[in-house]
């Protein structure tokens, strides 16, 4: 079934974020292991661990039995959470989108409870970033990957991670003890490991208690397994979206407490990439500011006219 794509994704921010945006032409992509969500990126790995079972029986057609395997069970578990855990130190970064517009609840979570505004972008115009695989220059099996997809909620990450597997079905099981441990550890259990680690799943699933806010996200996954990124590395790749956007490296901003990377998107045509923008309920911003804003950072003023609203919530 072709999946059905929205035409707008939108952006919910404070007025200082949104300033910037329009100002600089820049998108940012910040990093999500310091974000206010704990479980941020480590869901889909508990999703795993937690359906362990069913999923080696799927992949090795119930003939792998974990009490009669002289440890070959317990050596994959043990392989497989190891592995889970290295890849949770793996840098992503992320800006994240909802297909809801003018929605009560993105406004309290995202939008200043109200105070901010919200972008509405064009999603043809974002999907131009979507299944970007990137090779490292430093020469290692290892990529860097930047996308576009929509966040998958609750068990559907499961039945997703069952999807990917199908091509790991191991039909003879007729060997040895041994040579089943060597099987299972140097081919498939290796190959479903990598399956389930790659870079562009981890990032985009999330417990169904968030399904409400209808998620899409633009993140950048580094799949360099050391404990800091290689900056040189990032800031020398080359994107293949060009038309569209100019990769401008990794930046930090010092807050109180902590130093905090992001990645910068410049937007080459900002008319093009902004379809609507929502004033919030609870602003002060009137039309004709917001009109006078855009035009003055390089908008025609018919196209303000058009994409100008203020929210019809009744908030306060």
């Amino acid at each position: 079934m072709e999946e059905c794509y929205p035409e707008v994704l939108y952006f919910y921010c404070n007025t200082e974020v949104f300033h910037n945006i329009i100002a600089n032409k820049k998108l940012w992509l910040s990093d999500i292991s310091k974000s206010n969500d704990a479980l941020e990126q480590k869901y889909f790995a508990k999703l795993i661990i937690d359906n362990y079972d069913r999923i080696m029986c799927d992949i090795f057609n119930n003939h792998f039995d974990e009490r009669e395997d002289d440890g070959v069970y317990e050596y994959l578990t043990k392989e497989l959470v190891l592995d889970i855990v290295d890849h949770l130190a793996a840098k992503t970064w992320a800006m994240c989108f909802s297909e809801k517009a003018d929605d009560l609840g993105q406004w309290r979570g995202y939008g200043d409870d109200g105070f901010g505004m919200c972008i509405g972008f064009d999603f043809n115009y974002l999907f131009t970033v979507r299944g970007v695989k990137l090779n490292n220059c430093n020469g290692s099996d290892n990529y860097d990957f930047i996308s576009l997809e929509k966040i998958r909620y609750g068990i559907e990450g499961y039945e997703e991670l069952l999807s990917h597997t199908k091509d790991l079905q191991f039909e003879n099981m007729d060997v040895e003890k041994e040579e089943l441990k060597s099987i299972l550890t140097h081919n498939k259990a290796r190959d479903f490991i990598d399956v389930v680690l790659n870079s562009t799943i981890f990032p985009i699933y999330k417990s169904k208690e968030f399904s409400e806010e209808a998620e899409w996200r633009i993140y950048y996954s580094s799949y360099i397994r050391k404990p800091v990124v290689d900056v040189n590395t990032i800031n020398s790749i080359s994107f293949g979206f060009s038309n569209n956007f100019i990769f401008d490296g990794i930046h930090y901003e010092a807050k109180r407490d902590r130093l905090v990377s992001h990645l910068e998107l410049t937007i080459k045509h900002i008319q093009k990439a902004v379809r609507e923008i929502y004033i919030g309920p609870k602003s002060r911003i009137s039309k004709r500011d917001l009109m006078e804003f855009l035009t003055y950072f390089g908008f025609d003023e018919p196209i303000t006219k058009e994409i100008v609203k203020k929210s019809a919530l009744s908030y306060r």
